[in-house]
């Protein structure tokens, strides 16, 4: 969905999730390109921060949530801890109150790219450029292709698409298909997984089950398969 503002020139995309983002300055990015409510965590700051634990948490009850971070490490840790609050029973969460305990939670990926952004002095500790430095293209492609966190709905966790809750993903790709075309259980799997990854313009942290997720979203077994077999020596 589109939705034109008043006195705006562009059309900015409507996103009915609330999106998580590290810092205000990716919150300024992404408040320029779509209509949606933003939450900045304000870095690593949210570890300690049970108030702005609980406003996730009661936000995404009502609506959902994206989570937006860079591709760094920090990106990941922090990532990783708004999911495992949102999925666990974190007290923050529990005394949210609103909605039925149920969060549908997606994955929005950036890839992994070199540089800095304009305000900084000096590129970040991995060098790599974060959220406010995407283009427009790529920060509206990785929202609107947000995977489901397997597990949610009833998932298996093998990277198969959530009943109900992502039935518009392309594919149908498992872990039994990683195995099959190589992408897991061999000695050269890693390295074949980070090659997709650079393919696909994804970050290169991404782990097994993320992958798949991500790849149900993006392709199909066929394209990926034909994908691999492109690089494989």
């Amino acid at each position: 969905m589109e939705r034109k503002t008043l006195g705006a020139s562009s059309t900015k995309k409507v996103f009915k999730e609330v999106i998580i983002v590290e810092g205000k300055y990716d919150k300024q990015r992404l408040e320029s390109l779509v209509d949606a409510t933003i939450i900045a965590t304000g870095g690593f700051r949210v570890f300690k921060d049970e108030a702005a634990r609980s406003l996730i948490c009661r936000l995404a009850r009502k609506c959902g949530v994206i989570i937006l971070t860079d591709s760094d490490g920090a990106g990941f840790k922090i990532r990783n801890f708004i999911k495992n609050i949102l999925m666990s029973h974190d007290n923050s969460c529990d005394n949210a109150g609103g909605g039925d305990g149920g969060i549908v939670i997606k994955q929005a990926y950036i890839p992994t790219i070199s540089g800095k952004e304009r305000r900084k002095r000096v590129p970040g500790k991995e060098e790599l450029l974060g959220v406010e430095g995407m283009d427009d293209a790529t920060i509206i492609s990785a929202l609107e292709n947000a995977s489901v966190v397997s597990g949610l709905a009833g998932a298996s966790g093998t990277g198969e698409r959530v009943p109900g809750v992502d039935a518009d993903v392309k594919g149908a790709i498992t872990k039994q298909d990683f195995y099959d075309i190589g992408l897991i259980g061999k000695d050269n799997s890693h390295a074949m997984r980070r090659e997709v990854m650079q393919q696909m313009g994804l970050p290169l942290r991404l782990s097994t089950n993320a992958l798949i997720d991500v790849l149900n979203r993006l392709t199909t077994l066929d394209e990926l398969k034909e994908m691999v077999g492109k690089f494989i020596i």
